[in-house]
């Protein structure tokens, strides 16, 4: 699916919309970011545009990127090492983090979307109000090459085969002895108060 990246001209119409003054760092910041597609960091922002606008500190880098955030403008990502990065599409989607090359590639997948939303539409987390579901999935990129990532695979999936089905080392980890000598030490255990135990 092709990436929904806004445009110099709707990111300076968004800024009218919500008030925000359009100064010279905003539309530098801004327009890196549009040309930047890999998630960058308020440093790798810096560095692009420091040669040209010596006048910007990281300082005014790292202002404008939270006033973007705050505005929902852009939005933030964590790569696994916690550092923080800034997405410029703000549609619901997914992110592949290598842990290689440590790059964050966007990735959207329509029925992983529906899969998600069916199961949450059945299930709730208590004392949790959900406001979206992102995924980031780590591992390594195998070819550099590829524009786009795809679930391989043309079988659909239904949220019943996934709620209903348990890894095997799950199904294997107790036997009947086990599961009563669990439940005998829990049972024996003070719970806290306030603190539900669930066997």
């Amino acid at each position: 699916m092709a990436s929904k990246r806004p445009t110099p001209a709707q990111a300076q119409e968004k800024l009218n919309e919500l008030g925000l003054k359009i100064t010279h760092p905003r539309i530098v910041i801004y327009n890196v970011l549009l040309s930047l597609e890999d998630h960058p960091t308020a440093e790798i922002i810096y560095k692009s545009i420091h040669k040209q606008n010596p006048s910007i500190s990281l300082g005014t880098v790292y202002k404008t990127l939270e006033t973007f955030v705050n505005i929902g403008l852009i939005h933030k990502v964590k790569s696994a090492e916690d550092k923080v990065r800034y997405d410029i599409r703000t549609d619901t989607h997914h992110h592949l983090y290598c842990t290689k090359s440590d790059r964050v590639i966007d990735f959207y997948d329509e029925e992983l979307k529906q899969l998600i939303n069916r199961f949450f539409a059945k299930r709730s987390i208590i004392g949790f109000k959900i406001e979206e579901v992102a995924l980031q999935i780590t591992g390594e990129v195998l070819n550099h090459d590829l524009e786009e990532f795809v679930i391989d695979g043309s079988e659909p999936v239904e949220i019943e085969d996934v709620m209903q089905s348990k890894p095997q080392k799950e199904k294997e980890q107790k036997n009947p002895d086990e599961k009563a000598k669990y439940k005998k030490q829990v049972q024996e255990s003070p719970v806290p108060p306030n603190q539900l135990s669930i066997l």
